[in-house]
């Protein structure tokens, strides 16, 4: 799971100018799987451009799913009503409160997730019982409501947050397919549009197998102001000149 922040203004102007490059190559909305990027050349880059033009900041959370199945009993997670999915977007919330803690502000930025995607009962089962504030579910892509027959309008910023979350995910599923150890993905293997969205601030992240091994420390942690188990995550990044553990 992956997301920006910024403000309401500054959406605004994101939105127009992101639907305008997407109307030059023919598109209505994106949808990153979506896309072939070998037929729409420069596409990519120029979206996330725009997204670094106006994101203040980005986060990030990849669960190893596997990992999770394997080193945490099922009981665990069913008892703290999570999955990989609310894993990560419990973890985003916590990065995003300890972020407004650190900049002094009066109040968390509203949190805003994509609706239809599986694990999103637990996430709210899980934020309600975390008492977070500010959370709403609202589709990227207009939908027409079944009951009243009526558009629900997207929010737009969630394409955006579709590119940062596959571009995270990509080399994670690239290092598990070549058997890799967490970190030994060199920079030179990143894209051109991580190398863009790597210039906003922010560090996402990944589980790895020593911060599932103390799972129920880590999901306590996720509340509250306690800033000990949320960093005991790996940064997703490999440092500038070399690898990373």
């Amino acid at each position: 799971m992956a997301g920006f922040m910024s403000t309401a203004e500054q959406w605004l102007e994101f939105e127009r100018e992101w639907k305008a490059r997407l109307l030059q190559d023919g598109w209505k909305y994106f949808h990153r799987k979506e896309l072939n990027s070998r037929k729409h050349s420069g596409l990519l880059e120029d979206l996330a451009s725009i997204i670094q033009n106006y994101a203040m900041r980005k986060f990030g959370m990849v669960v190893r799913v596997a990992e999770l199945h394997r080193l945490v009993q099922k009981e665990e997670y069913d008892k703290w009503n999570l999955d990989a999915y609310s894993y990560a977007g419990r973890a985003c919330a916590a990065h995003v409160r300890q972020w407004a803690k650190r900049n002094h502000l009066a109040s968390v930025p509203e949190l805003v997730y994509a609706t239809g995607d599986k694990g999103r009962s637990q996430l709210e089962q899980r934020l309600r019982k975390d008492s977070s504030n500010s959370v709403r579910f609202q589709p990227a892509i207009d939908q027409m409501d079944r009951k009243t027959g009526s558009v629900i309008p997207a929010a737009i910023p969630l394409q955006a947050a579709d590119l940062l979350a596959y571009e995270l995910f990509q080399p994670i599923r690239e290092m598990e397919r070549l058997n890799k150890t967490q970190g030994t993905y060199g920079r030179g293997n990143l894209s051109d549009v991580w190398n863009i969205l790597d210039k906003i601030p922010g560090a996402p992240q990944v589980t790895e197998d020593d911060s599932l091994h103390a799972f129920r420390e880590r999901v306590e942690n996720f509340v509250g102001d306690n800033q000990k188990g949320i960093v005991k995550i790996a940064t997703w990044m490999p440092k500038p000149g070399g690898l990373s553990r």
